[in-house]
């Protein structure tokens, strides 16, 4: 008789990717992750574009200033 016949459960071959023997996957990736955020830093990049930008204005001040004698 089928009608009380049982199926099996499926079985899947799934790797968790947050288990515990993974730890040396953890320290490598972290390892990675610091190699490649101090090659994609930009060193001293605001202290080098900061006094231009003020040089910048003051240059522009100082134009606008010798143009209002012109007026």
């Amino acid at each position: 008789m089928p009608l009380f016949k049982q199926r099996k459960p499926r079985q899947f071959q799934y790797k968790s990717r947050f288990n515990n023997d993974g730890e040396n996957h953890k320290e490598s990736f972290q390892s990675q992750w610091e190699a490649a955020r101090n090659s994609s830093k930009r060193r001293g990049g605001k202290l080098t574009v900061l006094p231009i930008l003020i040089v910048l204005l003051i240059m522009v001040l100082i134009l606008l200033y010798i143009l209002k004698g012109y007026e």
